[in-house]
């Protein structure tokens, strides 16, 4: 009898081993494939090829960056949800925008319901911008002159969909300001429109205002953020740091995978994009490409993705007046 208790407990100890997906000590048996939603050479591709790149030397991982563009990167969410939990299908995308999508109806993937957030790599902080030769010297001399002029001044941004729209959306809407979005296909577009004096005012990324490139054709007033800690430029304030209030949603870029993977798998993502964003490797890639390292934990990422949610429910109200 006890043999046979033995037997029984032996085959039913191998049937569940043999059927339990796979874990981390297995894992991964083949090259790990990072999901993009943009083309090839912009901001969040460049992050994806560092980190991996960064796999490859720390871990010898195999790695594939695969380039999904299409419907402000939703289109690339949802394939990463809908794919095989197993780990081998991971997704580098913007934790902003896929908030702002799915409370806009846009999309049905949910960051806090389908998806684990191994975590954030980076941010491309918003910046407010004006021509050069524009009178406007100051965010006070923007508001003021807003208010002075309803329904008046134009601003660019990059697409509705986009994080950047919102951001400016954001600071719009804290500040009681009638204007009119103009939007374009993507930053380089809106800075254009910026340097022609075609719009009053736009968005562009924070990170290009330190490289000077653009100096003698658009100024740069503020960054839109709270803190200072994904800026790349010493010279430029935050409004939080001029007391102007806006409502902040955040851009975060990093590491998301379905909500279905394996918890083990999952803890070694976290543990192995924590490495990666630390290592010599992904940091220089980043400091040659002007994009900022700003690493933040499965936990932080989390509470900082709550206060995107938070915040953009306050706004999204005024787009559909």
């Amino acid at each position: 009898m006890i043999n046979q208790l033995k037997t029984g407990l032996a085959a039913a100890l191998f049937g569940a081993f043999a059927f339990a997906p796979a874990q981390a000590a297995d894992f991964p048996a083949k090259p790990i494939t990072i999901i993009v939603g943009f083309v090839a050479g912009g901001g969040q591709d460049t992050i994806a090829r560092a980190y991996a790149r960064a796999l490859e030397v720390e871990f010898d991982l195999r790695t594939a960056v695969v380039n999904m563009p299409g419907a402000s990167s939703m289109i690339s969410a949802k394939y990463v949800n809908e794919s095989t939990p197993d780990g081998y299908v991971v997704w580098l995308g913007s934790a902003g925008t896929l908030i702002l999508q799915h409370q806009s109806g846009k999309t049905d993937v949910d960051i806090f319901e389908d998806y684990k957030i191994a975590g954030f790599l980076g941010e491309v902080v918003p910046a407010l911008v004006v021509p050069a030769e524009s009178e406007l010297q100051s965010v006070d001399d923007l508001v003021a002159m807003a208010k002075a002029n309803p329904g008046q001044l134009r601003w660019a941004h990059p697409g509705v969909g986009s994080a950047f729209f919102w951001a400016e959306q954001g600071f719009v809407f804290a500040n009681d300001m009638d204007t009119v979005p103009v939007p374009f296909s993507g930053g380089a577009n809106a800075r254009n429109a910026l340097i022609a004096n075609q719009v009053d005012f736009g968005v562009l990324a924070e990170s290009d205002a330190s490289t000077g490139a653009y100096e003698g054709k658009i100024r740069y007033l503020a960054a839109i953020a709270s803190t200072r800690e994904a800026l790349t430029s010493d010279d430029l304030a935050t409004l939080t740091e001029l007391d102007v209030p806006f409502y902040e949603i955040r851009s975060p870029v990093g590491i998301m995978m379905s909500a279905d993977v394996p918890d083990d798998v999952y803890e070694y993502f976290v543990m192995a994009t924590k490495t990666a964003a630390k290592s010599e490797t992904f940091n220089d890639i980043m400091t040659k490409a002007n994009s900022p390292v700003l690493y933040h934990s499965p936990d932080e990422a989390l509470e900082i993705s709550k206060g995107i949610a938070e915040n953009s429910k306050i706004v999204l109200p005024s787009l559909k007046e």
